[in-house]
């Protein structure tokens, strides 16, 4: 039986144009952490990103992390965050997050450049969502 093994090269520096934060890349591989740019959409006071990372492997992102959100009342509340690589036409993805706090299920929604996480609360207390998602790069 024949064994092949391959070396992967990171290159260390980081390119604040294309689209990588803090971490690895080497053409398509790469890691890292990053804190996205939230947008609140529909019934949140406030939120906030804690420790997120992403993972890129050929066209594959897998990003994981927490976000708190603190709804303004009960009800369909929405959130956006940015994508730490983005694609220039959009993406498929896939994904789910769950509160402890609050014994919730989060969805992680795709759209073109970023990504919504759609709850229904119910409270208006804060909830603590830890979430994992994946899409595919199309660019």
């Amino acid at each position: 039986m024949e064994r092949r093994f391959a070396l992967l090269r990171h290159d260390h520096r980081n390119d604040a144009t294309s689209g990588y934060t803090t971490g690895e890349r080497n053409g398509s591989f790469g890691s890292g952490s990053y804190t996205p740019t939230l947008t609140n959409v529909l019934n949140v006071a406030s939120a906030s990103p804690t420790n997120w990372m992403w993972l890129r492997v050929g066209k594959v992102v897998h990003v994981w992390g927490r976000v708190d959100i603190d709804p303004t009342a009960t009800g369909a509340t929405q959130l956006k965050a940015t994508l730490p690589i983005t694609s220039l036409t959009g993406h498929k993805a896939a994904g789910s997050g769950y509160s402890s706090s609050t014994a919730q299920g989060l969805a992680v929604v795709p759209n073109s450049d970023y990504v919504e996480f759609q709850y229904v609360a119910s409270s208006a207390a804060s909830a603590d969502f830890f979430f994992s998602f994946s899409y595919e790069i199309q660019a």
